[in-house]
């Protein structure tokens, strides 16, 4: 157990050390006091997820800390010749304008920001509109439930969804998605990956 806890520390610290020589940690701090504050372990943990991956196409659902982070891993991608589109896709003007004062212009090149309201659709609430009908990669970290399974339909073979918390979210796609999944618990069950077999 003492181990264990010991390793996690690590773990968290060895994060804070790498996304500050990124000089990706100072970005947020001059962030409103009422931002929950980041989880520098998971952000870097999505950073690798996607230099790993290469998807294509990601959808961030809920802008934040994350959206700077995947904008890096697009740039950092596109240095070395893989190109990625990234969508932020968030209900809030007001946290997609407080991102957009904080990201430097080198990341705002590789970030689409689309904002749009949350209503009801015929199978459950969503956002209004997204900014496309495919993705290889999508971060659930706000927006509403049925989004992930909207951009399910024209699923590519490399398909995932990372759910950060939201409970909720993760039983509701367990339910409503309908390919084949393997399901991986991350970070002791705080978050959940959902990736196409």
């Amino acid at each position: 157990m003492i181990v264990r806890r010991l390793l996690k520390q690590a773990r968290r610290r060895w994060a804070h050390i790498r996304l500050e020589r990124m000089e990706m940690r100072a970005l947020f701090d001059s962030y409103p006091k009422d931002a929950i504050a980041p989880k520098y372990h998971q952000l870097f943990a999505l950073y690798r997820m996607i230099i790993r991956r290469k998807p294509a196409v990601v959808v961030e659902l809920g802008g934040g800390y994350s959206t700077f982070i995947i904008a890096r891993a697009a740039r950092d991608l596109a240095a070395k010749g893989t190109a990625i589109r990234f969508f932020s896709v968030d209900e809030s003007e007001y946290w997609q304008s407080v991102v957009r004062g904080h990201m430097p212009q080198t990341l705002q090149a590789h970030t689409t920001f689309h904002r749009a309201d949350v209503v009801a659709h015929p199978e459950g609430k969503g956002f209004a509109s997204l900014p496309v009908e495919r993705a290889n990669f999508v971060y659930v970290d706000g927006g509403d439930l049925l989004d992930p399974v909207r951009l399910e339909r024209d699923a590519p073979r490399d398909f995932a969804i990372l759910v950060d918390g939201r409970r909720s979210t993760v039983e509701f796609l367990k339910s409503h998605l309908t390919l084949n999944y393997r399901i991986t618990s991350l970070d002791d069950g705080k978050q959940t990956l959902f990736e196409r077999r």
